[in-house]
This record gives structure tokens, C-alpha cells and sequence, in this order.
């Protein structure tokens, strides 16, 4: 891929790994080859597919729950399955980052 000459070298040698579509395929095929439940696996996929983006709280309670409401309850019980959901996925370098009152997001390969 042809650069500008006169572009600064660090520019020319930065070139990005993979995109967005190729991060969300490669997740969702190492989803299939985790041990998750069902629960699990419906909040990992939200997560995937609108990674880089958040996904917000009520959205995910109601993958878990089928209510997209989210009382003191169903915040706890949704906390839980994100526990457990992060330490199976830490393992692979993927994290899951809280957005304070807002949702969560995914972090694939150890990004910050």
C-alpha cells in the first residue's frame, strides 16, 4: 500500500490490524469455544456486536431477565452475570469495562 512520500515515517509504518468487522468475527468464534451459559453467551454477544461502542445497562438486563427494566434486583443480578462473564474472558486479553451510569463495554486484545 503506497504511501505519501512525504508523510512522516511514523505514519507510513502504522497500519491498522485489524478492523472493527474482523474483531466482532474473531470474538463471536471464540464465544463458541468458551464454557458460557446461555445468559452468558446473550450478554457477550450484545457486547461483540456493538463493540466499540457501549452497550447500556437496561439493554443487557433485559438479554438476561426478558424485562428491560432494571430495579436494584435485576442491576445486581446483571452485575453477577458481567462478573462471571469477565472471568472467562480475561484469560483471552478481553475485557469488560463498566461506563458509570451508563452501560458496559467490550475491549478486545487488552486495548485501554
Amino acid at each position: 500500500m503506497p504511501t505519501h512520500p512525504f508523510a512522516p515515517v511514523a505514519c507510513q509504518q502504522r497500519l491498522p490490524r485489524t478492523t472493527a468487522g474482523e474483531q466482532q468475527r474473531d470474538l463471536l468464534r471464540l464465544l463458541d469455544c468458551l464454557e458460557l451459559t446461555a445468559s452468558e453467551v446473550r450478554l457477550a454477544q450484545m457486547l461483540a456486536q456493538s463493540s466499540p461502542y457501549p452497550v447500556r445497562a437496561i439493554d443487557l438486563a433485559a438479554a438476561v431477565s426478558g424485562c428491560p427494566c432494571l430495579d436494584r434486583r435485576r442491576r445486581a443480578v446483571l452485575e453477577q452475570q458481567i462478573a462471571h462473564l469477565r472471568c472467562k474472558l480475561i484469560a483471552h486479553d478481553i475485557r469488560i469495562l463498566c461506563v458509570e451510569r451508563y452501560g458496559y463495554l467490550l475491549l478486545p486484545d487488552g486495548e485501554k
